[in-house]
């Protein structure tokens, strides 16, 4: 966190130097026949730098899309359910999944193949999966990945928006020529 005032007034400095470089050269552009518009009043470099300086603010989709799509605007709800469906392993379920290649969404057929209180093992219908291997990955995940990432990180939003306290792993193919796996927040 040291470096944010600095990384702060090296974009400052940028947004000045493009202004400084773009004012005259948009000057340059105007026809002779054309005034030249002054900037509104207030308005300085000093003021957009100020304003460029402020802190981000975080993401929050929720509020971004009670204010653009929502009328009248109305209360999201942060979940969809509060009682978990805790699946057995031989759950099947349709799953989506983004195509990298061509940046589009489609189905995959899976089944749990194992599980523990916080990850879902699950494997596209017609791959062929050692059971035994499957309950060893998980249990590693469970015993030894999943506490380190907790203490390193935190723990994540649970039981999360669906009411489950499960990861959902997915063992599939992607339909990518150059992508091995992917982590999707959302």
């Amino acid at each position: 966190m040291k470096d944010a005032p600095m990384a702060r007034r090296l974009a400052v400095a940028t947004v000045l130097a493009v202004l400084l470089i773009a004012a005259p050269l948009y000057a340059l552009s105007l026809k002779a026949d054309q005034p030249f518009k002054r900037a509104p009043r207030g308005t300085s470099l000093v003021a957009l730098a100020h304003r460029v300086a402020l802190p981000i603010p975080a993401r929050n989709l929720y509020q971004l899309a009670d204010e653009l799509k929502l009328r009248p605007p109305r209360r999201i709800s942060h979940v969809v359910a509060t009682v978990s469906p805790n699946y057995p392993v031989g759950h099947d379920d349709a799953l989506w999944v983004l195509s990298e290649d061509t940046n589009h969404f489609f189905h995959v057929h899976a089944r749990i193949v194992a599980e523990t209180p916080h990850l879902y093992l699950y494997a596209q219908d017609g791959l062929k999966v050692d059971v035994a291997a499957s309950q060893r990955v998980v249990n590693h995940f469970e015993h030894s990945i999943y506490p380190t990432d907790r203490s390193f990180y935190g723990s994540e939003w649970t039981p999360g928006i669906d009411g489950d306290p499960h990861i959902t792993c997915l063992v599939a193919d992607l339909r990518s020529s150059g992508v091995g796996g992917d982590y999707s927040p959302e």
